[in-house]
């Protein structure tokens, strides 16, 4: 794997390295990112409790860390409410948009979900404008929700519940990572993970009913 080369020679050449956001469990160096399992299953279940049942998830390229981490912890909240098996689209938004909205277009319209989750802020472009295009109304018919998000959700209407992703705390671990890693290069790597926020707005307002 060539990224596994670039790590290899770096660490020979004894460079000072801090991996930001996309984590590699297996590779020997210090990082920082979020808790993306943890976060995604809060967010299940707090959609959940909002009487949603029928998820489909945009899940994106899971080939990237963050993006399969989401996956994982989405699977873990729908099993441990006991959901029925949720509709997941995959693919690489930037290569794949028709198939992706295809997919997402025949759940809606087959009913086969009640809340749409975004792994990330241009997969929920992708999927907003979905179904925007469909012509249904979130939260009414459909909810709505993303991880990462779009800078001022109050601005969208109805303003969207996000996964709030802190950059500035990310940097400044990352910087803390690295100046410990300057000082003392042959201490152990760490991996820091940090929570992440869940912020419930109107895009996913409680349902009276559970369809």
């Amino acid at each position: 794997d060539s990224s596994d080369d670039v790590l290899a020679l770096i660490r020979e050449a004894k460079v000072p390295l801090v991996l930001l956001d996309r984590l590699d469990d297996t590779a020997a160096v210090d990082q920082v990112g979020a808790e993306n399992r943890e976060s995604m299953h809060r967010l299940v279940a707090e959609l959940t409790s909002s009487g949603y049942q029928r998820f489909a998830l945009i899940a994106g390229d899971t080939r990237v860390p963050s993006l399969r981490e989401r996956r994982e912890g989405f699977f873990e909240g729908v099993e441990a409410h006991g959901l029925i098996a949720p509709v997941v689209v995959d693919g690489v938004e930037r290569r794949e948009p028709e198939r992706m909205e295809a997919e997402l277009r025949a759940a809606l319209r087959e009913g086969a979900c009640d809340c749409v989750i975004a792994c990330s802020t241009p997969l929920a472009a992708l999927a907003l404008s979905v179904i925007r295009n469909e012509g249904l109304r979130i939260p009414d018919d459909v909810g709505f929700a993303v991880y990462d998000g779009f800078p001022y959700p109050d601005l969208f209407e109805p303003a969207l519940t996000t996964v709030r992703q802190h950059a500035i705390d990310m940097g400044r671990e990352a910087v803390d990572l690295l100046t410990r890693r300057i000082a003392a290069p042959d201490e152990r790597p760490r991996t820091v993970r940090l929570r992440q926020d869940l912020e419930v707005r109107d895009s996913t307002r409680r349902r009276t009913t559970t369809a």
